[in-house]
């Protein structure tokens, strides 16, 4: 009776222990430790693709690099014309 018990303790330990790798390992947050892997390491040691979004590393790069670009617009267009009013519902909301 003895050993049923403690091979079942075994296995629950175990279900435990896969249960919470599982959980972290398909969290938001383990996806945006990836972006940040993926845009500040270097190439040889960066992931290749995001487990979670499945998002390869040079999809990442993309993203950030357009988004600066769309920022650089934005500001331009905001120091040339002067403070511009824009609403989170249009088109015209700065994304960065």
């Amino acid at each position: 009776m003895n050993f049923y018990f403690s091979l079942a303790k075994v296995f629950s330990t175990l279900y435990t222990i896969c249960n919470a790798l599982q959980s972290a390992m398909t969290t938001s947050l383990y996806s945006t430790c990836m972006w940040y892997a993926m845009r500040f390491l270097p190439y040889k040691y960066a992931p290749a693709y995001d487990p979670v979004t499945l998002w390869k590393r040079w999809e990442v790069l993309e993203r950030y690099k357009s988004r600066k670009k769309e920022c650089w617009k934005v500001n331009t267009m905001r120091g040339s014309h002067g403070h511009v009013r824009s609403y989170p519902w249009t088109a015209a909301h700065p994304v960065c």
